[in-house]
């Protein structure tokens, strides 16, 4: 259910800052009908950023992620900026002052 409710959230967010925000969805799964509904889940709602599947818990492990959602932000140079946990976030609230220190991206063919 939470990412019924954030992850078109995020998509709408990236929409709109999409020359100083760049968005990676990770998925901890390790069964095969899970990652067919997620992938059916992006399919349907369009979502425009990449999502990936994490199998082994290798990221959730290196991010030291306990609880989903979870949502954080890394600046160009590496740097986790700031970690945002549970649905109920006001993206434009809580990043909106961190995007706008941000640099803008370059992007292809921009």
């Amino acid at each position: 259910p939470h990412c019924k409710e954030e992850l078109p959230e995020l998509n709408a967010y990236l929409k709109t800052h999409r020359q100083t925000l760049n968005i990676v969805g990770i998925v901890k799964t390790k069964d095969a009908g899970f990652r067919q509904r997620t992938t059916d889940f992006i399919r349907l709602h369009n979502l425009q950023f990449p999502t990936v599947t994490d199998e082994t818990q290798d990221i959730w492990n290196q991010y030291k992620v306990v609880t989903t959602p979870t949502t954080i932000v890394v600046t160009p140079d590496g740097r986790v900026d700031t970690v945002l946990i549970g649905s109920s976030v006001s993206l434009e609230k809580e990043l909106g002052p961190r995007i706008a220190r941000l640099p803008k991206l370059t992007r292809p063919g921009a």
